[in-house]
Formats: C-alpha cells, sequence, structure tokens
C-alpha cells in the first residue's frame, strides 16, 4: 500500500533552467508531453545534479493559482536514465515522514516547524509509548554517489573547503546540544526518495558535514534512515526505516 500519492501529475521535459523569462534559478521552462508551448515552472530542488537541469524528465503538480503567480506547476520528482522515479521536491520529505511516523501510533502531540536553540526544527513532539519528548529534523535525499549507495549533502559552494550546507551543519550543532543538556531524543532523518539506492553515507566530497555527522552520532544523536521509492503514478512507498549503522 502506498503511503500516498500525488495526483494528476504531468510529464515533461526541461528546456532551460533558470527560465528565459524569470531569471531565478527556482524557475525553470519545461515542456509538457504533447503541448507545443513551453511553461514557467517551480523548481525546488535547483538542479539537483542534472536531474532538474536542461533535457532532464521530470513529473509536475498543479500549482494553487493566486494573484501574482507566475508558475503554473511544481517539479515533484523526476525519471533517471536507467528509469528509476525520484523525489525531487525537498518538501516531499517532510510529507513522507509525517505519513510514514508522525501519523502512527509511535508519536502523538507533535508539531511542526517549531525554533529550538538556533534552529527551526521539521517535527517535535511525544513518544507515545513513554511520553518521551523528541526533537526531529528531515533531510530529503535524492541521490546516489555510486549505484546503491545514497549521500547527503549535495549542492554548489563557493570552495570546496565550505560545507555544502551551514544551515545543515547548524541542526547537527543544535541537535548535539539538545541531546547533551536535555531528555529530549534529539533526532535527524534521511530520507532516501529512490528505489536503487540500499545504503547511505554522509558526503565524503563535505569533511565539514561528515565530521559534525560522526560527532553528532557519538553524542546521542539517532542518525535514521528511511528509504522510499516512487512510482510514475505519483505513489510513495514505503520500504526500510534503519538506524544508521557504518
Amino acid at each position: 500500500m502506498a503511503l500516498f500519492r500525488l495526483n494528476e501529475l504531468k510529464r515533461g521535459t526541461v528546456v532551460k533552467r533558470p527560465s528565459a523569462t524569470c531569471k531565478s534559478p527556482y524557475v525553470a521552462d519545461v515542456l509538457i508531453d504533447g503541448a507545443a508551448e513551453t511553461v514557467m515552472v517551480h523548481a525546488p530542488a535547483l538542479g539537483c545534479n542534472g536531474l532538474c537541469d536542461k533535457g532532464a524528465i521530470v513529473l509536475l503538480s498543479t500549482l494553487p493559482q493566486k494573484k501574482g503567480t507566475k508558475c503554473l506547476y511544481k517539479i515533484e520528482l523526476a525519471e533517471t536514465v536507467h528509469g528509476v522515479i525520484v523525489g525531487i521536491n525537498p518538501k516531499l520529505a517532510e510529507r513522507i515522514v509525517e505519513e510514514s511516523i508522525m501519523k502512527s501510533v509511535a508519536t502523538k502531540n507533535y508539531k511542526r516547524e517549531k525554533t529550538i536553540l538556533n534552529s527551526r526544527f521539521d517535527f517535535v513532539g511525544t513518544h507515545a509509548v513513554n511520553n518521551q519528548h523528541f526533537v526531529l529534523e528531515v533531510k530529503t535525499v535524492p541521490l546516489c554517489i555510486e549505484p546503491g549507495k545514497a549521500f547527503f549533502p549535495y549542492g554548489y559552494r563557493k570552495k570546496k573547503t565550505d560545507t555544502v550546507s551551514p544551515r545543515a551543519v547548524k541542526h547537527l550543532n543544535d541537535l548535539i546540544e539538545i541531546s547533551n543538556h536535555s531528555h529530549a531524543d534529539a533526532i535527524m532523518c534521511y530520507v532516501i526518495q529512490r528505489g536503487d539506492a540500499d545504503s547511505f553515507i554522509p558526503s565524503d566530497s563535505d569533511s565539514i558535514y561528515k565530521a559534525k555527522f560522526y560527532e553528532a552520532r557519538e553524542n546521542g544523536v539517532k542518525l535514521m534512515n528511511l528509504y522510499v521509492s516512487w512510482n510514475k503514478a505519483g505513489e510513495c512507498f514505503f520500504r526500510k526505516y534503519v538506524e544508521f549503522s557504518q
């Protein structure tokens, strides 16, 4: 049974990102299958290492039209050259966690987007079994560094010595603080959104994040990997949920 389904998706090909009309990197021109002209769409994943750049096959959801809205659609999924459907909208990871974990009997009284210390965390709540508080951050993982092996983080940086995501490092720093100075469970959940990945590593190319990742584990932060798969109909399926053990 699917966790949930993205309804009425349209398939298309990225023609240009940024769009020829709007120069924001979060806007792309996409030619929808069967259409004669391109449309501007929201590209929340940016280029996603080629999965959302020129020539990429993507699946789009319809955006609610409000005054001033320029984009008709939003890119949700991408299809690799090997036919694997990948969730590339970062917000999908939060929905996956909410549907697979938060709405289950394992939690109760959870809230979204709560600020603690220097970070805003995706979920804060209480375990149903023992009433223990938890703080949980979600990171989306759409890429593989080699066949079967997913990795995080990824993205642009000015210097190779910089971290890809200072915000992601800050989340780990605050989870370490929570783990060491409170009774709450501090949890980082990496959502691997592709069916061809069976393992996960912190990226070797980002030494700052990798070191912080292992520091977090040594300080009691629970590092979890949630694996899902997608199909062309927009259905998301749970695969496995494991604690990082390497």
